[in-house]
């Protein structure tokens, strides 16, 4: 859901609405589009504008967006993660 500033609150107060208005799987997409590059979701987390987000809640969120939401895909490639452990890249699909 969009916040519209109909009370004129400043740019950084009107994001932070926005934000709060959105659901987890639509703000790792923004975040995703935002990277303009393959991701991960230790990328995601490091870029998550909430803090203190479980890093399993941002893989569930890219397993929704790629198997029930069709929006990204999986590169094939894996890259280190937070833990030191492969994790799988994805791309939004265009």
């Amino acid at each position: 859901m969009a916040y519209y500033n109909t009370t004129a609150e400043t740019t950084e107060q009107s994001k932070e609405y926005n934000l709060s208005n959105m659901k987890q799987d639509e703000i790792v997409l923004a975040v995703a589009k935002n990277l303009e590059k393959p991701f991960s979701a230790s990328m995601i987390l490091f870029h998550f504008p909430k803090l203190n987000t479980p890093i399993t809640s941002i893989r569930r969120s890219i397993h929704t967006l790629h198997h029930k939401l069709n929006t990204i895909e999986p590169t094939g490639k894996k890259v280190e993660g937070l833990f030191g452990r492969p994790e799988l890249q994805y791309r939004i699909l265009k």
